[in-house]
């Protein structure tokens, strides 16, 4: 949903989610209706949302679901190599590094 609304000369966009797709009340002799709603910022926030029996006398079902902070691969971190830099043999690198001839200008 794309909404813009202006308020002392100031303009703003709001784009928000709405991801309940089904009518959440029932009731008897009634049409049934969409009442309830799930408003995130971004899409991919809901997952697995399920329409469930309704508790106790109530006619609108619950809604249960799994709200992602963040997803999968934004946590994947790259394996870097680890140096251990004990292990190197400065002595040897030293012996080659004076064979090379720097030319400074």
């Amino acid at each position: 949903m794309l909404q813009s609304f202006s308020r002392n000369h100031t303009t703003c966009i709001v784009v928000l989610c709405q991801s309940v797709e089904n009518c959440t009340r029932f009731r008897e002799g009634h049409t049934p209706s969409k009442l309830d709603y799930i408003i995130t910022k971004e899409e991919n926030q809901i997952d697995g949302l399920c329409y469930d029996a309704p508790l106790g006398k109530s006619d609108h079902c619950c809604l249960s679901f799994v709200f992602v902070l963040q997803s999968i691969e934004s946590l994947a971190v790259p394996r870097m190599s680890q140096c251990n830099y004990w292990k190197e043999d400065y002595e040897a690198i030293s012996r080659e590094l004076d064979l090379v001839e720097c030319i400074l200008n």
